[in-house]
């Protein structure tokens, strides 16, 4: 320690300020460099928080604004809807009509289609019983021919 202030003493005053002129730059400089990163950052974070903030802001006016703008497009297509729609209806409805009639026509010709195969069917088996009594009639017949009656 002695040989430190004996060699502060030794210098000249001019040569102290300087030293301490040069210390508080370097504080300063030091100290000015704390503040500019603190102050980046507080400030990096608030400028983050606010444009946060305003694209959330932004977003939801946006959302907003085409919730209105297309609400009234989506109105106005339900009602062309409606009306196109009960237009096709009254355009296919005649249509509807005859093919239900057509329908109705059709089920009354199956059904009188299938009466009449029915009856053709029993009059064919009818014809096959005949058919099979006669060939047993005819039979008897030839037997009794052929047999001598005295």
């Amino acid at each position: 320690m002695q040989f430190f202030h004996n060699n502060l003493a030794s210098l000249e005053p001019f040569s102290l300020l300087g030293i301490g002129l040069g210390l508080g730059f370097c504080l300063g400089i030091l100290v000015s460099i704390f503040w500019a990163r603190s102050s980046t950052l507080f400030f990096s974070a608030r400028l983050k928080d606010l444009s946060h903030q305003a694209l959330n802001e932004n977003t939801s006016k946006f959302m907003e604004l085409a919730q209105s703008y297309f609400s009234g497009y989506v109105r106005e297509a339900r009602k062309d809807f409606d009306i196109k729609g009960d237009e096709i209806l009254r355009t296919v409805d005649p249509v509807r009509q005859i093919f239900y009639k057509y329908e109705v026509h059709l089920g009354l010709m199956e059904k009188d289609r299938e009466h009449a195969f029915g009856t053709i069917t029993e009059r064919l088996r009818e014809m096959a019983q005949t058919q099979a009594h006669l060939h047993q009639e005819t039979g008897n017949l030839v037997k009794a021919l052929r047999q001598p009656h005295v």
